[in-house]
C-alpha cells in the first residue's frame, strides 16, 4: 500500500478481514452520494452487530501522523515497526508516519512476544506501538527493551500503574497515548512516567462542557461518519456532528489545564455515576491491575461497565473458573459495594486489540 500518494482517484477501504463482505455495499453508498477520494476505516469498536466507522481525506491522516512524528522528535534516521492490526487506526496510522519519514514501516506479523525483541534489534526499529496486553506479555517474559528502541507508544486501553512500573524497570521507553479513530489516531501523548495527563497536540483544540464532556476541533477530524441501521448504510458529514464552533463531542469526560494538557476521566457511555454516586473507575482498575500482576491472573479477571437506564451504570467483576479462589482476596481490597455483579464466565469476548467487549 503506497500511503505517500498525493491523491486517490476513488475511495480507499482499509481492509478489515472480518468485515470484507460489507465493503461492496458501503462503497456503493459512498459513490451514490458523490463521495470520493477518501480513506475509509471501520472503528476499533466495530462488530458485525454494530458496524460503524469514519472516512478521512488523505491530508487529515497525514496531519495526525506528522504530529506524532514531531512529538517524538523523529527523523529519517528512525524506523517504525508495526505490531498492531493494519486495519485499525492505531496500526494504519503507523504506515503514514513511516511514509512521512521516507520509509516503509516494517511489519512484525502475528503477535509472538517471544520473538518481538529480536525483531526490534534485527530490523533496527527505533519506534513502535503496542496495546497494554502486548506489553504485559513482554513483562511476563521478563523481556528487557533493546537498546536501539527509543519509544514504545502504549494506547488502545487502560494502562495500569503496576504494569507500567514493571515495564519501565525492564527499560521499556513508554509513551502513553490518548486517541481515537475520529481524529485519525492521537489527540495527545505523554512521556512523563505514571502521568494521568497528556500533552495535547497543536493540531487540536479542546473544550469541556458543564457535564465534563470533552469536545475537540481538529485538523485531522473525520470527513464522514457511517453506520449500518435497519439494513441500510447511513452516512453523515462531519458538519452535522459538530457544534456551531466546529467542535465534535467525544464519548470521554475529562479536564483541560491551561498548559495545554488533558486529563481523561472515563467514558460517558460507562456512566461513572451510579445511583447518583460517583464511582472511581480508575481506582478500581488500578487495584485490579496491581492484583493481576501480583497473582499472575492477567486476562482472567476483568471489569465490565454497561450503561443502565435506571442506575446510570452496571459495574461487574467477571472472572474465569481457574481464578475463582482469588476473587474474595481482590474484593477485600476495594470498597464494599463497588460491583453490582460478581460472576464467573466461560470466556471473554475481546476486540482485535485485546480490549474487553462490553
Amino acid at each position: 500500500m503506497d500511503v505517500s500518494m498525493p491523491y486517490m482517484s476513488n475511495n480507499q477501504f482499509v481492509h478489515h478481514p472480518r468485515l470484507s463482505q460489507y465493503v461492496s455495499g458501503l462503497s456503493t453508498c459512498f459513490e451514490s452520494q458523490g463521495i470520493r477520494d477518501h480513506i475509509i476505516l471501520f472503528s476499533s469498536g466495530t462488530t458485525s452487530n454494530n458496524l460503524k466507522g469514519y472516512a478521512f481525506n488523505l491530508e487529515s491522516i497525514q496531519i495526525n501522523a506528522q504530529a506524532v512524528n514531531q512529538y517524538l522528535d523523529l527523523s529519517s534516521k528512525d524506523q517504525w515497526g508495526l505490531a498492531l492490526p493494519e486495519f485499525h487506526i492505531g496500526g494504519y496510522s503507523v504506515l503514514h508516519r513511516s511514509a512521512l519519514l521516507g520509509k516503509q514501516a516494517i511489519l512484525f506479523g502475528r503477535w509472538v512476544p517471544e520473538n518481538f525483541c529480536d525483531f526490534i534489534r534485527d530490523k533496527n526499529i527505533t519506534v513502535t506501538s503496542l496495546v497494554p496486553t502486548q506489553l504485559y506479555d513482554l513483562v511476563a517474559l521478563k523481556k528487557t527493551a533493546p537498546a536501539n528502541l527509543k519509544h514504545i507508544i502504549i494506547g488502545g486501553d487502560f494502562l495500569g500503574r503496576e504494569l507500567e512500573s514493571r515495564a519501565r524497570q525492564l527499560g521499556w521507553p513508554i509513551v502513553k497515548s490518548f486517541g481515537m479513530t475520529e481524529v485519525a489516531s492521537q489527540l495527545g501523548a505523554t512521556r512523563e512516567p505514571f502521568s494521568m495527563s497528556y500533552d495535547l497536540f497543536e493540531i487540536h483544540e479542546m473544550k469541556v462542557d458543564i457535564s465534563q464532556r470533552l469536545w475537540v476541533k481538529s485538523k485531522s477530524l473525520f470527513s464522514y461518519e457511517f453506520s449500518f441501521k435497519d439494513e441500510n448504510w447511513i452516512i453523515h458529514p462531519a458538519s452535522q456532528k459538530v457544534d456551531s464552533s466546529g467542535y465534535f463531542p467525544l464519548q470521554d469526560m475529562g479536564e483541560i489545564s491551561s498548559c495545554h494538557k488533558i486529563t481523561p476521566m472515563g467514558r460517558l457511555d460507562h456512566a461513572v455515576k451510579r445511583s447518583g454516586k460517583l464511582v472511581d473507575i480508575t481506582n478500581l482498575r488500578q487495584e485490579l491491575d496491581q492484583f493481576k500482576m501480583h497473582h499472575h491472573c492477567w486476562n482472567k479477571i476483568e471489569i465490565s461497565i454497561l450503561s443502565d437506564e435506571r442506575r446510570g451504570a452496571q459495574i461487574s467483576l467477571l472472572f474465569l473458573s481457574d481464578v475463582k479462589d482469588k476473587i474474595c482476596d481482590f474484593l477485600e481490597r476495594v470498597p464494599v459495594g463497588s460491583f453490582d455483579d460478581v460472576r464467573e464466565v466461560s470466556s471473554f469476548e475481546r476486540t482485535d486489540l485485546g480490549k474487553l467487549k462490553n
